[in-house]
C-alpha cells in the first residue's frame, strides 16, 4: 500500500512538470483559458506556491500556467496553448 501512494505522488509530481509557465499575458494571447487555479499555505520551499499551481493546472488538462499574483494565497491562470 505505501509503494502504490508513493508511485501516485510521483505521477502527479512529474506531470505537473510538463505544464510551461508563461512570462506574461502576452505569452497566452492566443491559447484557451481552461480555469482559476490558486495555492493555499503551508509552502515549505521557495517556489511550493506555483509547483501547486502547476499540479492544479495540470489535474485540470492545462499546459501552461500564467501566474497572476504571489504572495500568502498565490493565484493563477491555466491555459491550453499546445495542440492535442
Amino acid at each position: 500500500m505505501k509503494y502504490t501512494i508513493a508511485f501516485a505522488a510521483l505521477m502527479v509530481s512529474v506531470s505537473a512538470h510538463a505544464v510551461d509557465v508563461a512570462k506574461d499575458a502576452a505569452a497566452v494571447a492566443s491559447c484557451t483559458v481552461i480555469g482559476q487555479v490558486s495555492s493555499t499555505p503551508p509552502y515549505i520551499l521557495p517556489g511550493a506556491d506555483v509547483r501547486q499551481m502547476k499540479k492544479l493546472a495540470d489535474a485540470m488538462h492545462a499546459d501552461t500556467l500564467l501566474v497572476v499574483s504571489r504572495g500568502v494565497v498565490s493565484k493563477g491562470v491555466a491555459y491550453r496553448c499546445k495542440a492535442d
